[in-house]
Formats: structure tokens, sequence, C-alpha cells
């Protein structure tokens, strides 16, 4: 596997790519017959939005994010599929299904963001060039019953010989039966139990967030920071409060 990541887990997994860890970016490289399956962990999600970016050397590449991985043979998959498409895929006893796809333009060495979020037997897919704002509407949308027990999560990949498929910045959210908005920047600003309002009026019974200029989490939940000019965290107290770093 890619060793532990920044949370703490352990990464693990199977395929005959290579494994490396390079700028904090885990990367696939020279998948001679099969694609790689790393997931993380041993936390079993059911409803989950997971994001990850990623890009690939060759637009015959794939890379995707793995939700309800139960074992080696039954999972669900979102997936860029080496051939202009976002795809939803299912495992079963080891069966591969392709449920829905929607064609997308990619390019080679370009960074993406692909969410994934399952919710029942809802399925949402989303593929957007990093550094653009992330689209309100989903890419795809399909639904499926095949894999409901709640499982782990991880990545994708399969790569030729022109490079590494790269992944950074993977996030899987536990959704039960709350959905979450996140700003251009990829930072969440409420979780909610719907997401359609925009970040700046969240619906009512929100749990809001909010950013300083300098991107530092000023309002969490329900509790106010305060961080100085080097971005370190001066204070935190419960409510809302617009005092400066040096009175608390």
């Amino acid at each position: 596997g890619w060793g532990t990541a920044s949370d703490g887990n352990v990464w693990s997994g199977a395929g005959s790519g290579s494994l490396a860890v390079a700028a904090n970016q885990g990367q696939i490289s020279n998948s001679s017959s099969s694609s790689t399956f790393e997931t993380l962990g041993s936390t079993t999600i059911g409803n989950a939005n997971a994001s990850v970016r990623f890009s690939m050397a060759s637009t015959s590449d794939t890379a995707g994010i793995i939700l309800h991985h139960e074992d080696g043979s039954d999972m669900d998959l979102a997936r860029y599929d080496g051939n202009g498409h976002l795809a939803f895929m299912v495992q079963q006893g080891g069966t591969w299904y392709t449920i829905a796809q929607a064609a997308v333009t990619v390019h080679a060495a370009t960074k993406y963001w692909l969410r994934f979020e399952i919710q029942g037997t809802n399925v949402f897919l989303k593929l957007w060039q990093d550094g653009t704002s992330e689209p309100a509407a989903w890419t795809l949308t399909s639904s499926s019953d095949a894999n409901q027990s709640p499982a782990t999560a991880g990545l994708y990949g399969y790569a030729n010989a022109t490079g590494p498929v790269s992944f950074d910045s993977f996030s899987v959210l536990s959704l039960a039966v709350i959905a979450y908005r996140y700003t251009p920047l990829q930072q969440l600003c409420y979780a909610a139990p719907t997401n359609t309002s925009a970040c700046a009026s969240p619906p009512n019974g929100a749990t809001s967030y909010g950013y300083s200029p300098a991107d530092n989490m000023t309002r969490n939940a329900g509790a106010t920071q305060a961080f100085d000019a080097a971005s370190q965290l001066c204070w935190t107290v419960s409510g809302s409060s617009s005092n400066a770093c040096g009175t608390p």
C-alpha cells in the first residue's frame, strides 16, 4: 500500500501497479495486467460523500473512488474509464457491471476533482477541473441496491507506461441523513438535511462553517476561532465573537 495516511489510517490493497508517494501524492505506475484497488483503514461507512483530486499521464489511464468495499469481489466504483466516460460500476461476486456512464472530456497531466456520493439506493457522480468552481449539478446520477452494507472506502487506478496516475486530498464523509455544501475552494460551508442552498444562505437547521481571507476556519459549527497573521490559532470560544486575536 501507500503506507500511513495523514489521518493515521493505513492503506492496503491489491493490483499489478507500482505504488509510490511523491510530493504528498499517492501514485500508481506501470499497471502491467490489472487495476489497483487501495482501501484506507478499517472504518466502515454506509451513506457517504467522497472526493479526491487526481491527474493522469494519459487519457487512456483510469482513476476512481471506491465505496462499499466489502471484500475483493464486492464494491461500488466511480471512475474515469480511460475512454472518455465517467462511469458508475458495481462489482458483485467478482463480476463487474457498468450501471451508468456519461461522456466527459479530460486532458493528460491536468488535475481534476471527482466526487462520489451514495445515499441509500441513490448514486451521484461529479467531475470538474481543478481551479474551477465545483458545478452545482451532478455529472451523472444513477441508482443501485447491489452493495448496501457499510464497508470500507478507497481509491482505484490503472496506469499505462507513460507515467503515473496521481491522487491527493482524498476525503470521505459519512452522510447518514446529512448533506454537505462546499465553497469553490472545496471548503465545507455547511452541513444540513439538504445542500441545494448556496453557501451564503444555508438552510434552516444547518451547521455552518466560515473562513478568513487566509483560508483559516473562523466559524467551526457553534464556535468562533481567531488566528494571528501567521495563521496560528489564538483562541476558540463557544458562540460568536468579533474580538481580535489579542483580546479573547
